[in-house]
């Protein structure tokens, strides 16, 4: 019997680089955080601490978090004295928005929509 169908997509390949403009370093990760590169994300998101006092992560093209990445969004809320507006996520899908929400890390840390996005 043969079955008709689309395959199973495969997630996007996980990505993460710091950018600094100069104001604060920027963590930008595409694709999926989770047990597999969780230790790549937490090496960016500790290069970026070591250049500064605050954090910015862009999760514009994030697809999905789970418990590991969120360990590493406290760690770095408590390594720079538990400020919420330390740490800033910037355009988490609402997948992501959702596991802050329930996880309850939304308020530990700043989270910026894409509608709030400041004016150039």
């Amino acid at each position: 019997m043969r079955l008709d169908h689309d395959p199973v997509p495969t997630p996007p390949e996980f990505g993460v680089r710091v950018v600094s403009d100069g104001a604060r370093p920027t963590v930008v990760v595409h694709g999926e955080i989770d047990l597999s590169n969780v230790d790549q994300f937490a090496a960016a998101v500790d290069a970026a601490l070591d250049t500064g006092s605050s954090l910015e992560l862009d999760l514009e093209n994030t697809t999905f978090m789970d418990s590991a990445g969120l360990e590493v969004l406290v760690a770095a809320h408590i390594r720079l004295g538990q400020i919420p507006e330390a740490v800033v996520l910037r355009d988490p899908s609402p997948a992501i928005r959702r596991l802050l929400q329930v996880s309850g890390v939304d308020r530990l840390v700043t989270v910026r929509p894409p509608e709030a996005r400041p004016s150039p």
